[in-house]
């Protein structure tokens, strides 16, 4: 990973973009040796802690809201990731894990939620291939 940036800004009153080119570094003993470890670990600590509250927000507040106790449980298993490197989930499982953290009342709402989806939306619509002919 290159330790290059770009860093773009609008100037304020001609509009025209400012463009800042810093290296921090290709390595973390790069940047330690440049910078010094104290600030690599408070950017650090910066940066999991924005990760962190983002994910957290986007639990309680996204289209399916979890309950602040789900929303916990699920961050009690919180690690920082690379910025940008997701890892694919598998979608049914990510799923179950929410449904098992979720209130009476929320497990019922999810439900619900996936029925109107399914009539709005059919199973075949929901993958590149056409699904399978019925054998007899």
């Amino acid at each position: 990973m290159s330790g290059e940036v770009v860093i773009k800004a609008k100037h304020g009153e001609s509009g025209e973009d400012v463009i800042l080119n810093l290296d921090f570094g290709e390595t973390l003993e790069a940047s330690i040796e440049d910078l010094g470890a104290d600030v690599v670990h408070s950017l650090f600590i910066i940066g999991a802690k924005t990760q962190a509250r983002n994910k957290l927000r986007n639990a309680i507040t996204g289209e399916a809201p979890m309950s602040a106790e789900a929303a916990l449980s699920m961050m009690a298993e919180y690690k920082p990731t690379i910025a940008g490197a997701r890892t694919p989930k598998d979608p049914v499982q990510a799923a179950m894990a929410a449904y098992a953290g979720f209130s009476v009342d929320e497990k019922a709402a999810f439900v619900k939620l996936l029925q109107n989806q399914a009539v709005a939306r059919p199973i075949e619509d929901l993958f590149d291939t056409e699904p399978a002919e019925p054998t007899e």
